[in-house]
């Protein structure tokens, strides 16, 4: 008999307002972006809407911040960051993980 066995439709659990706030927003992000799939609109808009970073458009060049140093032997490249505080907490470094404790670096 597993954890969830032990559940009945009503029980309650306890849970911090820090991951609750998680929850909830990870929840509202995917539906959020399985509207905009269900809505055909295009992969790019909601690339830059799940990210929060711009990406170019077809005939734009997309300009990296001025600390960006790409990784070698990668198609995609991340940032390998310069060791700056503002690298710290950029989302296109290498190894990048938002403050969650289940997360791969926790």
């Amino acid at each position: 008999m597993g954890f969830i066995d032990a559940l009945s439709k009503e029980d309650r659990v306890e849970v911090t307002f820090t991951d609750f706030y998680r929850m909830m927003k990870e929840t509202t992000l995917s539906e959020l972006l399985m509207n905009a799939v269900n809505c055909d609109v295009p992969h790019e808009y909601i690339r830059n809407m799940a990210t929060g970073v711009k990406q170019a458009q077809e005939g734009e060049k997309y300009e990296h911040p001025e600390c960006y140093t790409p990784e070698q032997n990668n198609p995609y490249p991340l940032c390998i960051g310069l060791g700056k505080p503002e690298c710290e907490e950029c989302q296109l470094r290498a190894g990048w993980e938002p403050d969650d404790p289940y997360g791969v670096g926790a």
